[in-house]
């Protein structure tokens, strides 16, 4: 066999032309990962300043609702004068009668599922809603016992779950009476989806990533803390590894999530 001689002039040619190949496989290589790492931020930058979007539509709503419960609280004079009024039969269920036109009137022109007074001193609920009866029936029980026990939070939304359903809701406390609201999640969904790109798909999440989705398990999008985790972005929202979710933290119970169907 002949000894191939690491000096001529062929060893050196192949032996240039290997490293030039693997020279070009390298760039070629680095050249799509940042082309597909740019994809993905671009994606990720793409979706988040979607759900920002959607995030303030959202908070619109839930504004929207607020301002009619506090003017319902502090103009309605029927409901300031109430805790005060002689419990004279006619009177009083006239007086009953006509808040409850007064729900009837606005559940129609609000983005909620349920509006409510509620007189603790003599136990007096008056609802409007959209519910079946059970559900309606077992939501003013747990807003009865949530008021007597003390564990409503009167300074913001809330999240409560019913039948594996998940709500949002705000309560009131002016004049001695309750006044509050709940809307479900699918309701306000619906609301967002109106605007929505259909490349997207949108959820709402508890603080810690855990998805809200009506009728079905939790679903965590908050990616595990590692050393390869990315820093969450300027804006404060949280992806997952590979970029495809995207969401916008809020000051109350949930985020507002998405990511481009797939």
């Amino acid at each position: 066999m002949k000894k191939i001689k690491i000096n001529s002039l062929r060893f050196r040619t192949v032996a240039l032309l290997l490293i030039m190949m693997l020279l070009l496989f390298v760039l070629v290589a680095y050249n799509n990962y940042s082309a597909y790492t740019m994809l993905l931020n671009r994606v990720h930058s793409n979706t988040e300043d979607t759900a920002a979007l959607y995030q303030k539509h959202l908070d619109d709503i839930l504004k929207q609702n607020q301002t009619y419960l506090y003017s319902m609280a502090t103009d309605n004079l029927i409901l300031k004068s109430l805790p005060y009024t002689k419990k004279v039969i006619e009177n009083w269920y006239f007086n009953l009668v006509q808040l409850k036109n007064t729900l009837d009137n606005a559940i129609s022109s609000y983005s909620v599922d349920g509006l409510f007074f509620y007189l603790p001193s003599d136990d007096y609920y008056i609802t409007s809603n959209k519910q079946n009866d059970l559900l309606a029936m077992n939501i003013r029980r747990q807003i009865i016992h949530s008021i007597n026990e003390g564990q409503i939070d009167l300074s913001s939304w809330t999240t409560f779950t019913e039948a594996g359903n998940h709500y949002l809701f705000r309560v009131l406390y002016l004049n001695n009476v309750y006044v509050g609201a709940w809307i479900s999640m699918d309701t306000l969904l619906d609301k967002l989806a109106q605007k929505a790109d259909s490349t997207m798909q949108l959820y709402f999440t508890t603080p810690d990533g855990s998805m809200l989705r009506n009728g079905q398990e939790a679903l965590s999008i908050t990616p595990p803390t590692n050393q390869n985790t990315p820093p969450p972005d300027r804006n404060g929202g949280k992806s997952e590894n590979d970029g495809r979710f995207a969401a916008v933290k809020r000051d109350g119970p949930l985020s507002h999530a998405a990511h481009p169907r797939q």
